[in-house]
Parts: C-alpha cells; structure tokens; sequence
C-alpha cells in the first residue's frame, strides 16, 4: 500500500500540533488523523470516537507495526516540511499562512466565519459526522429543517411529479 497524498492543517495548541489527512493508491482516505506533542516528542494518533463508557476506540488503525512506523514517519515528515513553510512564509493580517498540501496539491479551502456551516470537508473540528450520501441515481438525502425546528418552506415534492 503506497501513501499517495498526505495534507496536513498546523493548529497552535499546546498538545494538539496538527490534523493530517492521508490517501493510500490514490482511492483510500484517512481523515482526522492528529499530530500530537507527547511527552518523548510528536506522535501520530489515528481517527478516533468516544465510546459511552468515556474511552476512545480507533476507527482504523494499522495492523502490523511496520506500517504503523512507516506510516507514522511519512506523516511527520509531511508534518515538519509543512511546519517549516509556514514559518518561512509571510503572513498577511496576523493570520498564519493557509496550510498546503505535503505532496504539492492545491491548498484546502478557507475556513468559513464562526457559526456557518461548511460547505465542503475542511479539517476536522470535532463537529458532527457528516449526512450520508445518496448512491449515485438514487434519491438525494431529505433537506435538514432549518435552526428553528420548523420544516423547510419548500418541501421536495413526493415520487409522483
């Protein structure tokens, strides 16, 4: 299995160094994937859901610890080649320089305003899953009701058009 792609989003927290979204053969993709600052230095931690119990159990994970170590190195390297373009690159207003891709893609799409909702996957937040999608030819997925509980004003119209 070949890393085909790695983009990592440099965050400024104190644990918490990055999220990385990697591809595998160009057809598999992991997101939400984090670099952490742990006590003997930075580590990788996989994609992960919270369990009623309060633990947290891995949504995937490697298998063998030759891909875990190789996987882990690839990241890290993406990780300080990107760490290092932001600190070489200007900044404009006080914001940091927008993350790039590891592998030299297109860089990911800003960051909405505060309280929108994104229309694309921009980096993990901690938000909700997002909706499932239709198979292709099937039906779309029923528009969610707006803030107020109250049903969309134009509603689809049934299977009889």
């Amino acid at each position: 299995m070949e890393i085909t792609e790695i983009r990592v989003y440099i965050r400024n927290e104190e644990r918490l160094k990055a999220f990385a979204t990697v591809t595998f053969d160009k057809c598999f993709v992991v997101r939400n994937m984090k670099v952490i600052n742990g006590n003997k230095g930075s580590i990788i931690c996989m994609p992960s859901r919270k369990m009623p119990d309060g633990t947290h159990k891995d949504i995937v994970h490697p298998i063998t610890n030759d891909f875990r170590h190789y996987l882990e190195k690839k990241v890290l390297e993406a990780y300080n080649q990107e760490l290092e373009k932001s600190k070489s690159a200007p900044t404009s207003g006080g914001k940091p320089a927008a993350p790039q891709s590891a592998s030299g893609g297109e860089p990911p799409p800003p960051k909405p305003a505060a309280g929108n909702k994104p229309a694309s996957n921009p980096p993990p937040s901690g938000g909700k899953p997002a909706a499932p999608q239709s198979a292709p030819g099937g039906e779309p997925p029923p528009p969610k009701p707006a803030a107020d509980n109250k049903p969309a004003s134009n509603p689809p119209p049934s299977g009889n058009a």
